[in-house]
């Protein structure tokens, strides 16, 4: 009896000494330098009306492109951004990691605006901050700072696909 106590201990720190690896290489470790990561870069497109404009945003569809997002990119277009789709609604957070400019970020549920991040600036500490709606998302949208003040849009508004 007192083994099998002895073998759960040990199983369970060699969890949580594994989950710990995984967490600090996934915050730490430059993935933008390894061939992989650059591959991951989305490139399926779609187009949406946001207020009166049209933007062309590129897909996140993987796990290592959701993690990069607009990171390491030194501009992006005005008429340009990125989609993030989820399969279930939940309160998605997102970090400035590798961000070399400002953001806006809006997030969706069933195509209308839940909760919006306005100028959200570049990091600026090796540990971004992260930033989570207060109500839950199906899908997020990262434009250039300014645009949602730009298009007038606010919470409750539709985006279009």
């Amino acid at each position: 009896m007192r083994f099998s106590y002895i073998l759960l201990i040990i199983g369970a720190a060699a969890v949580l000494l594994a989950y710990a690896f995984i967490y600090i290489v996934v915050r730490y470790y430059p993935f933008e330098s390894t061939p992989l990561y650059k591959l991951t870069a989305p490139k399926e497109y779609k187009t949406v009306q946001i207020g009166s404009a049209f933007f062309k945003l590129e897909l996140a569809t993987t796990t290592l492109a959701r993690a990069k997002g607009l990171g390491y990119r030194d501009s992006m277009g005005d008429d340009q951004g990125m989609l993030f789709v989820f399969d279930t609604p939940g309160k998605y957070g997102f970090w400035m990691k590798g961000m070399r400019f400002p953001l806006d970020i809006i997030w969706l549920n069933k195509n209308k605006i839940v909760f919006m991040e306005e100028n959200v600036p570049p990091p600026s500490s090796p540990i971004p901050p992260s930033y989570a709606p207060s109500r839950d998302a199906d899908a997020v949208i990262e434009l250039n700072a300014g645009m949602a003040k730009k298009l007038d849009v606010h919470i409750g508004d539709t985006i279009k696909f």
